[in-house]
């Protein structure tokens, strides 16, 4: 087999045959190259499996072998056959992880999706909750505009500081005003 490239993630390969009363060991194996000199070529046997079917009256059931995270491109699919026809393999299919992120908004609102930071938490989130109501939405593709600039990023921060000195800075000449007023009340009551 010639998978799509080397270093996939963990997947699924999916087989699918046309026999109907079979019963198979079905391995998956890649070659192993030497670390130095000294060594040889070695197989190894990344998965496993018996594809068993014995009902004559129903299409047989795909076989799904785990395949985990590989360096390589090429891997060998070996259909123990014994004594019997060889089963055909109809199709083979690879089933790759894939992630779909889905935000909930108001129909006008902004989309924002902010990412990188490595001293966040990741988010936690109750979504049995809202499971219900996920499930019947119809989804809306996007696509994402380009990445901000890191000037554009820092410029944000920087604002929302100035923000809070003016905000702190009225608010400290506010009290102030407030006790000057107080003390001078205070002050011309006792005379």
């Amino acid at each position: 087999m010639r998978l799509p490239y080397a270093n996939l993630p963990a997947a699924r390969l999916v087989l699918t045959t046309s026999a109907r009363v079979f019963r198979r060991d079905v391995r998956i194996l890649i070659e192993k190259n030497p670390a130095d000199e000294r060594q040889e070529r070695w197989t190894e046997r990344i998965a496993e499996a018996t594809w068993i079917h014995s009902n004559p009256e129903t299409p047989a059931p795909p076989l799904i072998l785990q395949i985990p995270s590989l360096q390589t491109a090429e891997a060998r699919l070996v259909v123990e056959e014994g004594d019997n026809v060889a089963l055909p393999i109809e199709s083979a299919g690879l089933l790759l992880p894939s992630y779909r992120m889905r935000f909930i908004r108001e129909t006008d609102a902004d989309l924002r999706l902010y990412y990188g930071r490595s001293d966040l938490s990741a988010p936690r989130y109750d979504l049995a909750l809202l499971a219900p109501r996920l499930t019947g939405e119809a989804a809306e593709e996007i696509s994402f505009s380009p990445e901000n600039s890191e000037s554009a990023q820092t410029e944000a921060p920087a604002l929302q500081a100035k923000f809070f000195w003016i905000i702190l800075a009225a608010a400290a000449i506010a009290l102030f005003a407030l006790i000057a007023r107080l003390l001078k009340k205070g002050a011309s009551g006792n005379v």
